[in-house]
């Protein structure tokens, strides 16, 4: 049986907005895509299809 389920928000517990934003930076750099620390902030908390939107767009352009 389930005594106690841990349920994380970001930066609740951990904040791991920090590691996705270097993660993000380094896979688009794959593309020669520069993303800066302010581009990404501009998406934190939001849902993703917003961000995807944005960074597909400046692959593809």
């Amino acid at each position: 049986m389930i005594k106690n389920i841990i349920f994380d928000f970001d930066g609740v517990l951990v904040d791991s907005e920090i590691l996705a934003a270097k993660a993000f930076a380094k896979y688009m750099k794959k593309y020669d895509i520069e993303i800066d620390e302010n581009e990404f902030a501009n998406f934190a908390g939001k849902k993703n299809c917003s961000s995807n939107r944005h960074f597909i767009t400046k692959i593809f352009n």
